[in-house]
């Protein structure tokens, strides 16, 4: 991991931790190379210190693995909200044309009605008229 890869104030604070005990590791095996006298003991020392490196090399993998995965996360997570975003808009907007849909049908219901009486009071007057005319043609 190098600092142009550090991003986030998190991965900083990893990286330096990881270079601290990177050091420590380092210190670590040439105390032991020093206090070792026999040369099978420095190359046992020595394959201790690699494998340190590869642990150290596999944490940073990890730590790099881990911070992709948190970011495609949070891209996941974003998508997410706007999703529920879109899903409650939809339900507002499902709600409105429930209720302007009921609006209507009550209109409809009240012009309905209003034909209705209008028809009735029509056919009244047509029988009005009939009987009308009946009668006058009779008391003719």
């Amino acid at each position: 991991m190098q600092s142009s890869d550090i991003k986030d104030t998190e991965d900083y604070e990893m990286f330096f931790t990881l270079k601290d005990v990177q050091k420590a590791v380092d210190k670590a095996v040439a105390a032991v190379i020093a206090e070792t006298k026999s040369e099978a003991m420095k190359k046992a020392a020595m394959k201790k210190a690699d494998l340190n490196n590869q642990t150290i090399n596999l944490k940073d993998s990890h730590q790099a693995y881990k911070a992709k995965l948190f970011k495609h996360n949070k891209d996941l997570g974003i998508r997410v909200v706007h999703s529920n975003c879109l899903a409650r808009q939809l339900e507002v907007r499902l709600t409105a044309a429930k209720v302007c849909m009921k609006a209507l049908q009550d209109q409809l219901d009240a012009t309905q009605r209003e034909l209705r009486i209008t028809q009735e009071g029509l056919v009244d007057a047509g029988r009005r008229g009939f009987l009308r005319l009946c009668v006058g043609s009779h008391s003719e």
